[in-house]
């Protein structure tokens, strides 16, 4: 097939740069596949595309596992960390595309060795507290807590009655709650003297001796 010399060149980049085993380790620590197909190139000197990458990839055995573990572990870290990430990729990648332009004809040991620490550095970059150029993230406000105003106290009954509810048929004494206690005797007896005091005093005088 008219593709398989080109697979073969990038096969041999593959190889040059660490193996599958270090774009697994990119991908940790970040890097898309069509970021890391722009560093590897055709005979003609132009950068393959991600499925021509992906297809490779596939090809390997047992890479889609480890694939699938760095991807979720790039997932699992925090929000924040991840954007800091790929902006320091994305800063980087003219860079990385002019080292993997110059390490096509060099020694495999140089190109093997410049991209371990770029994955090094990617890793490193990612799991610090602040990316290069990154602003700290702004403290939260922190809200008081709202006040819970106390219950009110439930009202005090009214005080209990003391006197001597006062009927002719049925007098009542609501501190002893009964009808014929000693308080209802001596109302019964206060109010016969008040009635015998003042039909006396209502009775006309009798003058003696004008008769």
């Amino acid at each position: 097939m008219a593709s398989t010399p080109i697979r073969n060149y990038v096969k041999k980049q593959i190889l040059a740069q660490g193996g599958y085993s270090v774009l697994v380790a990119r991908m940790r620590a970040g890097e898309t596949l069509p970021d890391m197909a722009r560093t590897f190139f055709r005979p003609d000197g132009i950068a393959i595309n991600r499925r021509t990458l992906g297809w490779l990839m596939h090809k390997e055995p047992g890479i889609r596992l480890a694939m699938h573990a760095a991807v979720t572990e790039w997932r699992s870290q925090s929000e924040w960390t991840r954007r800091q990430q790929r902006k320091a990729i994305h800063a980087e990648q003219s860079a990385r595309i002019i080292r993997a332009r110059l390490a096509l004809d060099g020694p495999e040991t140089f190109q093997q060795r410049t991209y371990l620490a770029h994955v090094a550095s990617l890793t490193t970059t990612g799991r610090s507290e602040y990316g290069p150029l990154a602003r700290p993230p702004l403290p939260r406000a922190v809200m008081p807590a709202p006040v819970v105003a106390p219950p009110e106290p439930e009202p005090l009954p009214p005080p209990k009655r003391q006197d001597v509810e006062w009927d002719e048929v049925r007098p009542w004494c609501h501190a002893c709650e009964s009808g014929e206690c000693q308080h209802v005797k001596r109302e019964y007896t206060r109010r016969a003297q008040a009635y015998a005091d003042d039909k006396e005093r209502n009775q006309p005088r009798i003058i003696r001796g004008l008769v």
